[in-house]
Parts: structure tokens; C-alpha cells; sequence
């Protein structure tokens, strides 16, 4: 099959969804299919790129205010959207995100008749606290109500819509989903990420003392609310002689840093920054609690 992924957040960029789109087009295209990435570029000019077997269409882009060394969105891609998949002339789009790309290609298989599957990687607290200063946004229940007729309003036009859990898919039905759905979960490489492995060297190369650890992992974005985790440190340590490690980066991080040094807690916490694939499952398995402060996951069960 000819296979498009369209999206505004594709590899290299690190976060959750881009993330789980790599991997899911690596995975069809090892299984034989022709796959397309409709993605932004990294500066004002189109690109094309090819990775390992997949083919990655770059429209040139621009940095979104607040966050312009993280997310971009593409300039006006309509009309070359169109011509390339005219070109291409694909069975089925899979589309990640309802911004300029995702929009464009919808456009165009609703004219085409094209199979379109859309998978939402988006919550509301994700568009109005993607920066601690802006929380107060997600008080007002207006900009929250506007958010999710925005995510509703697109995937409805959607032939199939998932997402990763089914209480983010509960949570659309709840704010306006009514096209078909499923939760499907991204998964987890249980060679990759297992009890097994051993995370001495990476305890030894970050220089991590040999006590309990509680790792929080991901990005360092105010939606993430890592600074929550950050001010309850010192009454932990009041209580237990355990080590903190905060990994990954982001905007926050200088912030997050700055906080534990007011704090006087320097010589508690670990930031490894952001680490290369054989070193990530190592995190994980170094530590001994996860701690996930944030409000806005889509990666959570249903109690």
C-alpha cells in the first residue's frame, strides 16, 4: 500500500508523538509498504529526505512564538500538499495532528475520497500551558471548551480516529467525538525496555549515588508541571535519602534547574538531559519510582 503519515511534529523532534510516528512508519515500512511523511522542515525551505525505507516530504516552516527551538508549522503547504499527493496518489492518510499539514491533507482526501485514519496525540492543557507562565489559560473554560471543539471538529471528518488509551478516547467521546474510534495502544518493546538490563554503567557515567531513585522522564514543558515535582523534593528529603533524576529536555529546563538550586538541593537531583536510544531503557530501569506530574497525558489507564 501507499501509506501517508501527515503531521507537524515528526523526527527529529522529541516528544510523545513524534516519536510514536517514527517508529509506527519505520514499522510499515518493514513490512513492505511505499510510506510517505508529510512533515515542517527545520527553516524556510522544502526538503526531502529519505530513512530507512520511508521518504520524508519537509515544507518549509516557520518557529511557533514562545517555542521556536522546539515545535514549527509549516508555511501554506495546501498547494504543494496537493500536488505531491496527486503525484503519489496514496490508499490511505494517516493524519497526527489538525494543524496546517494535517488540515491541508484532510482537504484533499475529502475531495479525493481518500481513506483518512487520524490519530489525536492532543489535549487541551497541551495548546494553553505549553509554558508554566501560561497556566492561567487553562482556567478559563472558554479556551478550554474552544479547544476540544477544534480537535472534535477535525477528527469528525475523519473516517476512523485512535488514540493511545481508551481514556483519551473516553475524553473525546466526552467533548464531541462521534466518528468511529478505537484505542490503540503504541506499545512497548519488551527486549528493549525489561528487568533484565543493567543500569550500572549509566548510574556510574551521570555520576548517580547508589540510593532509591525517583525519575521523572519526558519533556521539560509547562504542561508537563515538572516544577511541581521540583518543589515537593525538599519535603521528601525530609523524610527519605532518595535521589531525583529528571530526564529529557526542554523549555523549562533552565527554570527547573534554577529551581533546585534555590532550593538548595543541587547535590539530590540529576538532569541527564536528553539520551541516545541505547541509553534510554537504562533510565528506566534505574529507577525505582516513576513520577508523573503532569496533568495532560493521554498515556494513562482507566482506573
Amino acid at each position: 500500500m501507499k501509506i501517508i503519515l501527515a503531521t507537524e511534529a515528526y523526527y527529529p523532534l522529541i516528544d510523545g508523538g513524534a516519536v510514536a510516528e517514527h517508529h509506527l512508519a519505520l514499522g510499515l515500512a518493514k513490512r513492505g509498504h511505499e510510506v510517505h511523511i508529510l512533515a515542517p522542515s527545520e527553516n524556510f525551505k522544502d526538503s526531502k529526505e529519505d530513512d530507512n525505507g520511508t521518504t520524508i516530504h519537509r515544507f518549509a516552516s516557520f518557529p511557533i512564538p514562545f517555542v521556536k527551538n522546539d515545535h514549527r508549522l509549516a508555511l501554506l503547504p495546501a498547494a504543494k500538499i496537493r500536488r505531491l499527493l496527486d503525484k503519489i496518489n496514496p490508499d490511505v492518510v494517516h493524519i497526527h495532528n489538525p494543524f496546517p499539514i494535517g488540515k491541508a491533507t484532510l482537504s484533499y482526501c475529502l475531495e479525493k475520497k481518500i481513506p483518512v485514519v487520524a490519530t489525536n496525540h492532543w489535549l487541551p492543557e497541551n495548546i494553553t500551558t505549553f509554558m508554566a507562565k501560561f497556566r492561567f489559560l487553562n482556567n478559563m473554560d472558554f479556551l478550554v471548551k474552544m479547544n476540544w471543539k477544534f480537535i472534535a471538529d477535525f477528527h469528525n471528518k475523519c473516517q476512523y480516529v485512535t488514540s493511545p488509551t481508551q481514556t483519551a478516547v473516553d475524553l473525546m467521546l466526552q467533548n464531541g467525538l462521534v466518528a468511529p474510534n478505537k484505542a490503540v495502544s503504541n506499545g512497548v518493546n519488551l527486549t528493549v525496555f525489561n528487568p533484565a538490563l543493567d543500569a550500572t554503567p549509566l548510574r556510574t557515567r551521570l555520576g548517580i549515588p547508589n540510593k532509591p531513585i525517583a525519575l521523572y522522564a519526558g519533556r521539560l514543558s509547562g504542561e508537563k508541571h515538572v516544577d511541581v515535582f521540583v518543589r515537593a523534593m525538599s519535603a521528601v528529603l525530609a523524610t527519605c535519602d532518595v535521589h531525583f533524576v529528571i530526564g529529557g529536555n526542554g523549555r523549562e529546563k533552565a527554570a527547573l534547574q534554577a529551581a533546585v538550586a534555590e532550593l538548595g538541593i543541587s547535590k539530590h537531583v540529576t538532569f541527564p538531559g536528553f539520551l541516545e536510544d541505547p541509553e534510554f531503557p537504562l533510565l528506566y530501569r534505574m529507577g525505582d519510582v516513576f513520577v508523573m506530574p503532569s496533568i495532560c497525558e493521554l498515556q494513562v489507564l482507566r482506573h
